[in-house]
């Protein structure tokens, strides 16, 4: 009798314990509460800012412009803003270096410019593989470095306005990226090179750029 007494208040003991566990997994099944906290964790660490830098090629498209300078190297910084949206804000520095060549310019001068750019990104699809139109409005300064005198008709700087526009496509892998993108930047107040009263160089761009980074 006293065995048979204690084997039951085992048992009952065993069920109380075991009781709230079973009710949680009856509720909640191990496999479901795995994955909506592998979810949550998911998403409260992905925030969608992402900081690249690279660089490529960078050249005029008007023909006056191209007749004076050569295609040269092209640089950037940029940081966009929720990558996981359908439309990404981005924020940039651009900078660019050409040969340039004039009669009154030192032979060894070279067409450098600065400035900044802002563009609203639109994400075609998302994922690991991400191609992306955009467009925007930016500033660049345009100067005429190495050169201790000049007599062209070149001024030695220049403050241009810039529409850019492009596409390109985005690679990631884990929270590093590569961004290839092409961009157009028609430019406006450009007057660099004033040949008559209504005659100045067109300093409208095509670049093609690289970049790697990483997202947070």
């Amino acid at each position: 009798m006293n065995r048979f007494t204690t084997l039951v208040s085992l048992a009952t003991l065993t069920a109380a314990i075991a009781s709230p566990a079973l009710a949680q997994e009856a509720i909640f099944p191990r496999g479901v509460m795995y994955a909506e906290e592998e979810y949550e964790e998911e998403d409260d660490d992905i925030v969608g800012i992402s900081a690249s830098l690279g660089g490529g090629a960078e050249g005029f498209v008007e023909d006056a412009a191209t007749s004076f300078t050569d295609v040269g190297g092209a640089w950037n910084v940029r940081i966009s803003f929720l990558s996981d949206f359908l439309l990404s804000p981005e924020l940039s520095y651009i900078g660019s270096a050409q040969n340039i060549a004039a009669a009154g310019l030192d032979p060894d001068a070279f067409l450098l410019s600065n400035g900044g750019e802002a563009n609203l990104r639109l994400n075609i699809l998302p994922g690991v593989f991400q191609p992306y139109v955009f467009g925007g409005v930016g500033y660049r300064h345009y100067q005429i470095a190495n050169s201790d005198v000049n007599t062209s008709a070149i001024a030695d700087d220049d403050n241009v306005g810039i529409v850019p526009v492009g596409g390109g496509f985005i690679v990631r892998a884990d929270r590093f990226l590569l961004d290839a993108r092409g961009t157009f930047r028609w430019a406006f107040e450009d007057e660099m090179l004033v040949l008559g009263p209504d005659d100045g160089l067109g300093m409208s761009t095509w670049s093609a750029e690289l970049r790697a980074g990483i997202e947070i």
